[in-house]
């Protein structure tokens, strides 16, 4: 596991493994010894000087620090975790269990609550997976596609139910022109609930968060 993390390690700045240094109790034990070696043999990467403003940098930052270490297998456990909250979602509604709960208010809070759940669940996969919890810009974009892959997962289950119940495909798919902006300005959704999920790890210290 060392090896895997002296590998990422390698293409970081001794300002970001310092970092990582000091903010030991976020990662596993084996990226720490890891961050280590790379300080101490001085296998980083050099920083470049740079005058952007502070808040663009810190977003930059941000972005790197996901791109750096992005592969499929990031984007993988969110579709698996969306086609995990459709098929929950069917079931739920196929038993009737929908129909316990109020319409409303109380419904709402329970779905929101729910998708809540499994986008923290698709942080910690991440955690995981890397070692250290995902960068803020990685997390809206980790989101945003969990969202998009509900979308298709829910069009490829009416698609089937249209062909088995010989409806009309066309008719079936048909969405009105404002879907489109609705899914387009849902990541402002997306960015807002990653500012309270950044507040609670303030607050209470979330390792994998």
């Amino acid at each position: 596991m060392e090896e895997f993390f002296l590998k990422r390690f390698k293409k970081k700045t001794k300002a970001e493994l310092e970092q990582i240094l000091a903010k030991q109790e976020k990662y596993e034990p084996a990226a720490i010894s890891a961050a280590t070696t790379v300080l101490q043999e001085e296998l980083y990467q050099l920083e470049t000087p740079t005058f952007a403003d502070p808040r663009a940098r810190t977003l930059t930052k941000s972005w790197n620090d996901f791109r750096r270490t992005f592969s499929v297998r990031d984007i993988l456990p969110t579709l698996l975790l969306g086609a995990a909250f459709i098929t929950i979602f069917f079931i739920y509604d196929r038993v009737g269990l929908f129909n316990l709960v109020p319409k409303g208010f109380w419904r709402l809070t329970i779905t929101t609550v729910t998708l809540s759940s499994f986008l923290i669940a698709n942080h910690h996969l991440y955690f995981l997976i890397h070692g250290r919890a995902n960068s803020f810009v990685g997390k809206v974009i980790l989101d945003y596609t969990f969202y998009i892959g509900l979308i298709v997962f829910f069009m490829i289950i009416i698609l089937f139910v249209a062909i088995t119940h010989g409806q009309s495909v066309s008719a079936s798919l048909q969405m009105p022109p404002i879907f489109a902006l609705v899914i387009f300005l849902s990541i402002l959704v997306f960015i807002l609930f990653e500012l309270i999920v950044k507040v609670l790890n303030f607050m209470f210290k979330l390792k994998f968060l």
